[in-house]
This record gives C-alpha cells, structure tokens and sequence, in this order.
C-alpha cells in the first residue's frame, strides 16, 4: 500500500500520483485526475457531501447508500456512504473512530485497479470530522452498461445469457484472486454484471478486503463457497449453480491455469457440508425471501 507524507491543511502529491488533503475537519485521497471532480461535487463540505445522498438509491450492493451524480462532461460516479452493518447498525449507523477503515479500502481499491482486477475505477475518498467522529466514503467511476448480478437473475435470463454471467464471474473472481485481492464478504449483490459479448463481471465493495500476494487455494475456496451460499439464500432463478451454469464458471476461472490451482475444485468439498446446512436455513427461515 502507498505511504504518504501529509501537508497540514493543503494537498501534497503520493508517490504513487494519488493525492492527500488534509485539513482539520475533512481529509480525503484523490486518484490522479479527480481533484476537480471531488471540488465539482463539493464533497469537501459535509453539507455538500451528504446533498447527495437526499432520496439516496438503495438498489447498490451490499449495505451501502448509493449516490450516482452525473458531472460535466457526462462523467458518472458512484458515491458510497460509509455505513456500519449488523449488531453496528443501529449503535454507530455511519459514524466511525477514524477515516482509517475508509482510507484502507480506498487504497486497497486502487493497488488491485493498478494490478488490473476487475474492480470499479476508484474517483477519491472523503471522510468529515464532526466531534469526535468522522463519516465519509468513497467515489469509483460508474460502470456504464453494468447491473446487480442478482437482478439480472431475477429477471428470469434465457439459459445462454446464465451460462454467460457465470463464465464471467468466474473470469473476474480469477482475475482478482490473482491480482491478490482477498474479499470479506464476497456474495451476489457485490457483483455487477455487464450485459456485452462475451458478458463481464466487476467486483463491489472492498470494505476491508485484503491485498496482497495472490490467496491460497483455501482462501479461494471460501471466499467461493460464500458467493455459492448467496445463491441459495436469495432464491434466485434460474439457478446459476445448475450444472451447465457451474461447468461454464470453473473453466472460465481454471482457464491456463497451473495444476495446483485446478485442486480448488477438490477443496470445494469441504464446503459442501455448510452448504446444504444452509441451504435448508435459507429454505425454512424469515429471511430468506429477500434478495
């Protein structure tokens, strides 16, 4: 990850050509082209920042409030406000300690954007000061043409256009893992599907994924088994676990690749068990009618 040295109340240039400002009461890190476009927005001021997020779009992955403002130019970012899940929820909702969670993802982001992983191109973070506390998130460059992979299974696909989405979530999630992108919390709504030919898949939501060396062959397994127990908890249909929908992914995902990585599929065994258990969790439980 890049290491920078901060200019108190001013921008300084990183050495990796990202940029830094730092003044009391806001900071934010800036690819290389974006410093106008994070003042056009005016997400320098909390007041500015949060305008975006009035009748906010809830459809985006995971947990996160969605803002897609369009700049001049016909430049369209996606704006994520940083928003706490789980039992964090309701006690913290979007307030954090530090913007250190938020300048970690951001940097994360643009090291695998450099290495070529399948991921949004990253715009800039931001995070504001208010007491003690700080709220905040990160831009990324709106991926044109692109829709939720869960969407596009609930608007019942023809079998072609499934096998097609899996081939390229198996494209992407190699690419990534090889990039040495690790994800927390790898399931189908942080998955964006671009209907082209041949499809193409992009990768959401790096709250705090990992980077690094390109993961174990367990790490790849979990982090599939996940994104396979998704599927059942969203009830999606067509099913893309039916077998031509899995055939299509692992050989986009094994495609030229080394021996050792074809022994992932063997590993998969031993998620096989979890599975089924929550498979039949999803089937009987409240929750699992949502999408």
């Amino acid at each position: 990850m890049p290491r920078f040295s901060v200019s108190q109340g001013g921008a300084s240039l990183l050495s990796d050509a990202l940029e830094i400002i730092d003044q009391p009461r806001v900071r934010a890190i800036v690819a290389p082209g974006f410093l106008t476009r994070l003042r056009e927005l005016n997400a320098l001021e909390p007041t500015g920042w949060r305008h975006h997020f009035n009748g906010e779009d809830r459809s985006g992955a995971g947990r996160l409030p969605v803002a897609t403002p369009r700049l001049s130019g016909g430049l369209e970012l996606v704006l994520r406000r940083f928003h706490h899940g789980g039992l964090f929820a309701g006690l913290f909702n979007d307030k954090l300690m530090s913007p250190a969670r938020i300048f970690r993802e951001f940097r994360i982001h643009h090291a695998l954007a450099e290495r070529g992983a399948p991921v949004p191109r990253p715009a800039f973070a931001v995070a504001h000061r208010s007491g003690a506390l700080w709220t905040g998130g990160i831009a990324t460059v709106r991926v044109a043409g692109a829709v939720e992979a869960g969407a596009f299974l609930r608007a019942h696909p023809a079998g072609p256009a499934v096998r097609g989405a899996a081939a390229a979530v198996g494209d992407a999630l190699r690419r990534f893992h090889d990039a040495g992108g690790r994800h927390a919390d790898l399931h189908i709504g942080n998955i964006l599907l671009c209907e082209s030919a041949p499809a193409k898949a992009v990768i959401l939501d790096l709250d705090q994924a990992r980077d690094g060396a390109p993961p174990s062959n367990g790490r790849r397994a979990k982090e599939i088994g996940r994104l396979h127990r998704s599927l059942y908890k969203r009830r999606l249909r067509p099913h893309p676990v039916d077998p031509p929908a899995i055939a299509c992914f692992w050989e986009a995902y094994t495609a030229d690749a080394p021996e050792g990585l074809r022994d992932l599929q063997r590993r998969l065994h031993a998620q096989a068990l979890r599975i089924a258990i929550h498979r039949a969790g999803y089937a009987l439980g409240p929750g699992s009618r949502t999408g």
